[in-house]
């Protein structure tokens, strides 16, 4: 079955879609950048902020450089518009634009490989990730890997973190005898 065959195949309308036209994710219908809607079926989903068409599977269709998702759907995204290994709960922060897994391999990344920190995982702005695992998060808007029990792996200067997930951290990317419970303000440093 061809891709349009089977994204119509899912049923739906959406009435007066033109070109550029988008629709918000929570309907579950897909959107091309071309204006064309193929009948939404379940598991079809988009964000209405980029416009961009990709499937819970894994798959996108007609996608090309710049496309990308909404973090909180779990679908990976590359900029080069490749999907790699996707499966459920791989996510990503749509305004970072670059893919990460939660199973901690990452595809075909480059540098600022980035997440939504409340997704809770690890990420290195050099793309690679190190051990990670459940209970690995971070604050987006600094940037730096850090791990709940205290084990920051390839660590570097200027890594920090947010206070509220109760974790250590030095400024020199050094971290010493961090626990579970530990804790800073990280504007001190």
């Amino acid at each position: 079955m061809d891709v349009e065959s089977g994204l119509r195949s899912g049923g739906g309308v959406v009435r007066g879609c033109g070109v550029g036209m988008c629709m918000a994710a929570e309907w579950g219908c897909v959107w091309l950048r071309s204006g064309d809607v193929y009948g939404c079926g379940v598991g079809m989903c988009m964000a209405a902020e980029w416009g961009c068409v990709w499937l819970r599977s894994g798959d996108v269709y007609g996608c090309g450089v710049g496309m990308c998702i909404a973090a909180e759907w779990g679908c990976v995204w590359l900029r080069s518009g490749d999907v790699y290994g996707c499966r459920v709960r791989v996510c990503m922060d749509a305004e970072c634009g670059f893919a990460w897994m939660q199973s901690a391999g990452l595809h075909g990344c480059r540098v600022r490989v980035c997440m939504d920190a409340e997704c809770g995982f690890a990420w290195m702005q050099s793309a690679g990730l190190h051990g990670c695992r459940v209970g690995m998060c971070m604050d987006a808007e600094w940037g730096c890997v850090w791990m709940q029990s205290g084990d920051v792996y390839g660590c570097r200067v200027g890594m920090c973190m947010d206070a509220e997930w109760g974790c250590v951290w030095m400024r020199s990317g050094d971290v010493y005898g961090c626990g579970v419970g530990m804790c800073m303000d990280a504007e001190w440093g």
